[in-house]
């Protein structure tokens, strides 16, 4: 869906509200968190992380540090129980509180609030190319009905063997696809939708429990071999 120049601006005026009356009301909660992880002393604070944006941009994405500085960069997903998770780091993930500083993204305008969740460019080379296309003609989201449904994705690739592999031919190519059905339905009402449905719902145990159920139901759909236990 192609929106018009009004749209287009009122989107714009809509992530700057809600970037700066975020930023406000979320202070002390950020500054308990960036405390919280300097105490842990696992490396700096916040660290960027190259994504790639509109246009197939790289810009960098900014994060709480979840993972201990100089861990090898591989396995590319963390899942749950990730010896490279920091002590702070498994619940801010867990809550997605690590993703905060990327309010500041909305303010740069390299992101807007409601959008396809950025990517790495690994990650984009595994879609196929008119999904790749697509997700690059816009800003990507902040946070996305598509990133609330899988919220417990983390816990559930955990279980499964090669969950990069699991995440990025299963997992991945399932949440473009409802990004990508959003985007042809955008409204700013459905972008307000999300917005409080994300507040909502990242902290209910039982949107998580439903989340999870989801993610292992694609898995399994999808192929993917549980981890064997005794």
């Amino acid at each position: 869906m192609m929106r018009t120049r009004g749209q287009q601006g009122a989107n714009r005026a809509l992530d700057l509200v809600v970037a700066v009356a975020a930023l406000l009301l979320l202070a002390p909660v950020l500054a308990a968190i960036a405390l919280w992880v300097w105490w842990d002393r696992s490396g700096s604070i916040v660290y960027a992380e190259a994504r790639v944006g509109r246009g197939g941009r790289p810009f960098p994405v900014y994060k709480f540090r979840t993972l201990r500085a100089g861990s090898p960069v591989e396995p590319a997903v963390a899942v749950a129980g990730d010896r490279r998770v920091t002590g702070p780091g498994a619940l801010l993930r867990r809550w997605r509180l690590d993703e905060l500083p990327q309010l500041a993204c909305l303010l740069a305008g390299s992101m807007s609030l409601v959008g396809p969740r950025p990517q790495t460019a690994d990650n984009l080379a595994a879609l196929d190319a008119q999904s790749r296309d697509r997700m690059l003609a816009v800003r990507p989201g902040l946070i996305s009905r598509a990133a609330l449904l899988h919220l417990g994705e983390d816990e559930v690739l955990a279980g499964f063997r090669d969950p990069v592999r699991c995440y990025r031919t299963i997992l991945l190519p399932a949440k473009v696809g409802l990004e990508l059905a959003d985007l042809d339905t955008w409204s700013l009402a459905q972008d307000l939708r999300v917005l409080v449905q994300t507040a909502v719902q990242v902290f209910t145990p039982g949107a998580r429990r439903r989340s999870e159920q989801r993610v292992r139901d694609l898995l399994l759909h999808g192929g993917a071999v549980p981890v064997a236990t005794s």
